[in-house]
């Protein structure tokens, strides 16, 4: 499968999760769809080899070549940090600012190790 068409059957799957989300277990969103998700994979992990076999062992093939740290430091962490940022009040930021700065440079001596 094309990745244009991976990616695309991902977004309907989280957006069908999101709607199963809000509409019967109105959790927050993202521990909502990462639920019902965990669900659809456990289900999928056993009862692939009965109804499907063939897309089944070509998916373990699929995971085995795959590099999860490579995917995972040099793709999927990019987004998931800008995605925290994104939800950063800029006005929490600033009022932390010199205890950010503090522990962005160094520790303060009442935490260091050294006696």
């Amino acid at each position: 499968m094309e990745l244009y068409y991976s990616f695309s059957v991902l977004i309907v799957l989280a957006a069908l999760f999101s709607y199963a989300n809000l509409r019967f277990l109105k959790l927050p969103g993202t521990i909502g769809i990462m639920i019902i998700a965990m669900l659809v994979s456990i289900a999928i992990r056993l009862l692939g080899d009965s109804y499907f076999p063939d897309a089944t062992k070509d998916m373990f093939q699929l995971f085995n070549s795959l590099d999860f740290n490579e995917i995972l430091m040099g793709a999927m962490l990019n987004f998931l940090l800008f995605a925290g940022a994104m939800h950063v009040n800029i006005l929490d930021l600033k009022n932390l600012r010199w205890t950010i700065a503090t522990y962005a440079t160094g520790y303060p001596p009442e935490f260091s190790s050294v006696s």
